[in-house]
């Protein structure tokens, strides 16, 4: 909201084409104000969305490095169960022999 204000040392009437260029100026500068403060909220918006988007960004780098790990020593057990099952097979037949073997004495 504003006031255009005009001063003259005369008194005087004003001519109607004066007036309708001073409206149509105080229009135009209502309009480029209002103009600057939607582009302000719009940066400010902007700065906001730019702001969580990096948060957002970081946060699913950090979710995914963790899943990579979680992936990484799920195979590592996985590996492990083989290696363990591969080792205990033979290891049990052997077992078996040798408890056969003592009871035949």
């Amino acid at each position: 909201m504003g006031t255009i204000c005009s001063f003259s040392q005369q008194h005087h009437q004003y001519r109607q084409d004066l007036i309708a260029s001073v409206e149509l100026f105080a229009e135009r500068a209502a309009t480029a104000i209002d103009n600057y403060r939607l582009y302000q909220q719009q940066q400010q918006f902007n700065e906001l969305l730019e702001a969580e988007m990096i948060k957002r960004t970081i946060e699913l780098r950090a979710a995914q490095a963790k899943l990579i790990e979680q992936e990484r020593l799920a195979a590592i057990g996985e590996f492990a169960a083989m290696i363990v099952h591969e080792i205990c097979n033979p290891l049990t037949t052997v077992q078996l022999g040798l408890n056969h073997f003592s009871k035949l004495d």
